[in-house]
């Protein structure tokens, strides 16, 4: 037999194997594909991300329809023209109007809630009753991200809305996990970071994926349809979820002060970026239903030791929540506060904010 007719065969042989698995498959083990993946993945986190050159992702402007039928969401987030969550930002910033830039994660993008019912935007609207100035409070919220992500983020573009106040968001429940995903890729003269990414996830086709099985999503339509090829792909990537979480929570168990530390060390950076731009800086703590029923408690007490450590402005919205009902506040099979529970932190917050002056600056600093 010739090379040419023996490496035919073999790839007969593939093939043959290849559909054999695909039938047995979709047979004794029925899976998703990556088609059908990316529908659901779409449905909760529409097709709105987009890869950035210094962060971990930005987001596309547009009207996406977001739907979670397991917390009985349906409701629609609009991304304005310059990527941020919510009505359109004005270059021109009215000199009587006190802008705030609300920087956080999911919890401040506002998971499962519409657009006016984030944490930012009722804000805003307490603020206008209790406040002596009319307020603007811009959506900084960024899925995934935390300290790093925020300090880099302020650094180029953040600051440029030229914000009175920056209040950064403390997500107790997940802010030193997100933290372990993300990777410093350059940083200026100081060592400081100046461009940052996520290790562990990846957009693509507007979505976000582990990386593992972002090429999946790309790749011909033979494959996106194949039972047997998402099975490869999510039997690697629980693999690689192993792996990461062995690492992660080893090193949890063992130095979560050196992880709080580290993360504490993006605070200071973003506190002295704003003092230097004379503009007022403080952390709002914000629980979930992790921190809501205690199971975070070891994280909150390093968060906080670290904010105290270093002469921070913070705001303890969860200390105000505690002993309340986790299911009263958050989505049933999710840890994100609902509409209720974002509502009673724009609360807790404007009156807090309303009763010091925050946004003159003239609280004392390190105090709750």
């Amino acid at each position: 037999m010739s090379v040419k007719a023996a490496a035919a065969a073999g790839i007969m042989v593939i093939i043959a194997a290849l559909c054999l698995g695909e039938i047995m498959v979709r047979v004794i083990d029925p899976q998703e594909t990556f088609r059908s993946r990316s529908r659901k993945l779409m449905d909760l986190w529409p097709a709105m991300f987009r890869d950035d050159d210094n962060l971990p992702f930005a987001l596309i402007p547009g009207r996406y329809q977001v739907r979670d039928k397991s917390n009985a969401i349906d409701t629609v987030v609009t991304i304005n023209k310059d990527g941020y969550r919510g009505k359109e930002i004005s270059p021109v910033k009215d000199v009587r109007t006190k802008r705030i830039l609300f920087v956080g994660d999911s919890i401040i993008f506002g998971y499962g809630v519409g657009d006016k019912e984030t944490l930012p935007a009722f804000l805003e609207q307490a603020a206008a009753k209790k406040l002596p100035w009319p307020v603007e409070v811009i959506n900084a919220g960024f899925h995934g991200y935390t300290s790093l992500s925020y300090y880099v983020y302020l650094k180029r573009s953040g600051l440029g809305l030229r914000p009175d106040c920056v209040i950064m968001s403390i997500f107790v429940d997940n802010d030193l996990k997100d933290l372990a995903l993300h990777r410093i890729r350059t940083t200026d003269n100081e060592g400081r970071p100046t461009s940052v990414y996520d290790k562990y996830r990846a957009a693509a086709n507007g979505i976000r994926v582990p990386r593992y099985l972002g090429s999946g999503f790309c790749l011909m339509p033979l494959v996106r349809d194949s039972q047997l090829c998402y099975l490869l792909a999510r039997s690697f990537d629980a693999f690689m979820d192993r792996v990461y979480a062995f690492k992660y929570y080893h090193k949890a168990s063992l130095s979560i002060e050196e992880q709080a530390f580290e993360w504490g060390n993006y605070v200071s950076y973003m506190d002295k970026l704003c003092k230097d731009n004379s503009i007022v800086f403080f952390a709002a703590v914000i629980c979930g239903k992790d921190a809501l029923l205690g199971r975070c408690n070891g994280e909150y007490s390093a968060l906080i030791r670290q904010l105290k450590e270093r002469n921070i402005i913070y705001i303890d919205i969860a200390d105000r929540l505690k002993g309340r009902p986790a299911g009263e506040l958050c989505f049933p099979n999710d840890g994100h506060l609902n509409s209720t529970g974002l509502k009673e932190s724009a609360a807790v917050l404007a009156d807090l904010l309303a009763a010091r002056n925050e946004l003159l600056g003239t609280t004392t600093r390190g105090s709750r």
